[in-house]
C-alpha cells in the first residue's frame, strides 16, 4: 500500500509542482533507526542517539511513532540471531 504522503507527492510531480513533492519525498526520507540491543532484552539504541527501554514489547507494540530526541518518524530493526546464536 503506498502512504499518502507518497501518493501526493507523485500526484504534485505528475502536475508539474516540483517544490511540496519534492519536500514530500525528503520528508519520507529522514528516519530514525531504532534497533533493539540483544533478543530478549528490552534496550533499543538508535542512531540519533537515543536510548530507550520497553518494559512490555518494543516501539511498534507501545505505538512510539516519533523519535523523543531528534524528532523524526521512527523505524525499528528487531534483533537478528547470528548462526553461532541458534
Amino acid at each position: 500500500m503506498i502512504s499518502p504522503l507518497k501518493k501526493l507527492a507523485k500526484d504534485l510531480d505528475r502536475r508539474g509542482f516540483e517544490g511540496p513533492a519534492r519536500l514530500a519525498r525528503e520528508a519520507d526520507a529522514v528516519r530514525c533507526v531504532w534497533s533493539q540491543q540483544d533478543y530478549d532484552g528490552a534496550h533499543w539504541a538508535a542512531n540519533c542517539g537515543a536510548d530507550w527501554e520497553f518494559f512490555d514489547g518494543g516501539p511498534v507494540d507501545n505505538k512510539v511513532q516519533f523519535c523523543p530526541v531528534c524528532g523524526n518518524q521512527i523505524t525499528a530493526v528487531p534483533y537478528e540471531l547470528d548462526d553461532e546464536e541458534d
